[in-house]
C-alpha cells in the first residue's frame, strides 16, 4: 500500500511537470500532447501564478496562443479545429477583459489592464485580417476591443491625464484603419476622415471610437 501511494505520487509529480513543459511549446491541436499543453496552462494560470493581475495577464497570453491555433486550422481548412479554437479564443479574452474590469473597480491603477487588453485585441484584429476566411476572429477581436475602450472612457475616465491616455488609445485604432484604406468605400473613408478631426479636438473620443469601429 505504502509502495503504490509513493508510485502514485511520483507520477502525478512526473505528469505535472510534463504539463507545464508542454505549456509554453506552440501545438497544433491534433497533437496527441496538445492535452498536456491544455493542463500546463490550467496549472500555470490556478496555481503557478499567484497575483490576480499575473492572472489576468496569462489569459491575455492564452488568447493570442488559440488566435493562433484558429489562424493555422484555418490556413489548413480544418473548420472543426478552427471553431474550436475560435470559441476558446473568445473564452480567453471574455476572462481577461472580466478579470481585468473587477480589478480596476477594486483598484483604479489597474486601468493598465483594460489598456493592455485593448491593445492585445487590436493587434490581434490586424493579424485576423491579414487571413482570408477569418472574419469570426475580427468579429470577436473587435468586440473584446471595444469593451475595454468603452469601459475606460465611461468608467475610469478620472482625470485629464486618463483622457489624454485614451485619446493616444484610439489613435492607435485610427493608424491601424488607416493601413486598411485602399480597400474602403468612400463612405468609410470619409468617416476616417471624420473620426481623425473629432479625435484631434479630444472631446468626443468614444464618437470617433465608433467611427472607425464601423469601418472595421
Amino acid at each position: 500500500m505504502k509502495d503504490l501511494l509513493i508510485a502514485t505520487i511520483i507520477a502525478a509529480i512526473f505528469c505535472t511537470g510534463l504539463a507545464v513543459g508542454f505549456a509554453d511549446v506552440q501545438l497544433d491541436r491534433n497533437n496527441h500532447f496538445y492535452f498536456f499543453k491544455w493542463v500546463g496552462e490550467r496549472l500555470e494560470v490556478h496555481f503557478l501564478t499567484f497575483a490576480a493581475d499575473g492572472k489576468q495577464r496569462k489569459h491575455l497570453e492564452y488568447s493570442q496562443r488559440r488566435l493562433e491555433e484558429a489562424l493555422l486550422a484555418s490556413q489548413r481548412g480544418m473548420s472543426k479545429d478552427y471553431s474550436r479554437a475560435a470559441q476558446d479564443y473568445d473564452r480567453e479574452l471574455g476572462k481577461a477583459y472580466y478579470m481585468a474590469e473587477q480589478l480596476t473597480l477594486i483598484n483604479p491603477r489597474y486601468k493598465i489592464l483594460l489598456a493592455e487588453v485593448y491593445i492585445k485585441t487590436l493587434l490581434q484584429l490586424d493579424e485576423a485580417s491579414q487571413q482570408e476566411n477569418c472574419d469570426e476572429l475580427e468579429k470577436i477581436a473587435l468586440r473584446h476591443n471595444t469593451e475595454a475602450i468603452k469601459r475606460l472612457l465611461q468608467k475610469h475616465q478620472d482625470s485629464q491625464q486618463d483622457t489624454k491616455t485614451y485619446q493616444s488609445l484610439v489613435g492607435l485604432m485610427l493608424e491601424s484603419t488607416e493601413q486598411i484604406r485602399g480597400d474602403l468605400s468612400v463612405e468609410q473613408d470619409g468617416k476616417i476622415n471624420l473620426a481623425r478631426n473629432v479625435l484631434a479636438e479630444g472631446v468626443e473620443i468614444e464618437w470617433a471610437y465608433d467611427l472607425l469601429a464601423s469601418v472595421r
